[in-house]
């Protein structure tokens, strides 16, 4: 009887393997730039070992405030990102362009990037430099743009 309980609770757990713990979020918030057709705002993210694209969420003035951008992180990259993500062939990157209409409206406040786990293991993380960059203090723009 002990021998088939024993063979029982072995089975068990060769078929119900033990949750791994999930790949980190990494990624930078490399630049907030304002040009020609509105601010950029551009980096890349994503979770270790991962093959795919994640989601990024914008947000202006912390790390809980207005979302004013969520998407994919789905566009073309460098090799480096590539090591770092230790992903080949997967989008990294993100450029958002905020209409300077909008980007007028948050002039000044500093610019967070969230990473989100694929796996959702983990807390959502601001990414390197998130808060580092601020949206231009002076945006100009005509009514029509």
């Amino acid at each position: 009887m002990k021998r088939v309980f024993f063979c029982i609770i072995f089975l068990f757990f060769i078929s119900h393997p033990t949750a791994t713990a999930a790949e980190p979020v990494i990624g930078y918030v490399d630049i907030v730039r304002l040009q020609a057709n509105g601010v950029l705002v551009a980096g890349w993210a994503c979770q270790n070992k991962t093959p795919n694209s994640i989601k990024v969420r914008v947000f202006a003035g912390s790390s809980t405030g207005a979302i004013i951008w969520e998407g994919l992180a789905d566009h073309a990259h460098e090799s480096a990102v590539d090591r770092a993500c230790q992903t080949t062939g997967i989008k990294h990157r993100y450029n958002i362009i905020l209409a300077k209409v909008d980007a007028a409206a948050i002039a000044g406040k500093a610019i967070y990037v969230h990473g989100f786990d694929t796996q959702g293991n983990q807390s959502n993380r601001p990414l390197v430099n998130s808060g580092k960059f601020s949206i231009p203090n002076t945006i100009p723009f005509q009514l029509s743009e």
